[in-house]
């Protein structure tokens, strides 16, 4: 019983593995001239890993941006951890420490940049995701508060609430407004 359930642990680990390794592939080859969700092209794809990876590739950096490299980290570092025979909750903990990861550098990089050129096409450097949360969150126009806050003692605590407040709002007698343009 001991040695199938250490096979299982192997295989699994080995196909956790490889979906990295194709993850990884499919982002350094991507086209944007792909045929994709994100766009129509036409003939074989340019992708080494065929039509599945320009598709993969193209929703990863579509969404996540430059964020989108770190998923095969991610499932790396997974494989790792359930080679190595750790806990369920080990392994979950690491799939949750990547969210944060890829989420906190798509939000950043949507901060402070805009596009970036990758593939032959320009991408939201943030993704669409880390745009749409930069956005939503209101950091962006109101950066003086934001370092006040980050560092008093129950900064995080106060941010929060600025990113839960509607617009034209005050918060520690200061008036947050967020016009995004």
């Amino acid at each position: 019983m001991e040695n199938r359930k250490n096979i299982k642990i192997e295989v699994g680990s080995l196909i956790v593995f490889s979906l990295a390794a194709f993850t990884l592939v499919a982002l350094l080859t991507y086209s944007g001239v792909d045929s994709s969700l994100f766009s129509h092209g036409v003939g074989a794809p340019q992708n080494a890993c065929g039509r599945v990876g320009a598709y993969l590739s193209s929703v990863a950096l579509n969404y996540f941006g430059l964020g989108g490299f770190l998923l095969p980290a991610g499932l790396f570092f997974i494989a790792t951890t359930i080679h190595k025979r750790a806990e369920r909750a080990v392994i979950l903990g690491t799939l949750g420490g990547m969210i944060v990861a890829v989420s906190s550098l798509t939000v950043f990089l949507a901060l402070q940049w805009k596009y970036w050129s990758y593939g032959g096409t320009p991408l939201l450097i943030g993704g669409i995701f880390g745009t749409w949360a930069a956005h939503t969150s209101k950091i962006k126009h109101n950066h003086r508060i934001t370092r006040r806050y980050c560092h008093s003692r129950n900064g995080i605590f106060d941010l929060v609430r600025i990113f839960r407040m509607s617009d034209h709002k005050t918060f520690a007698g200061n008036k947050i407004s967020a016009n995004i343009s």
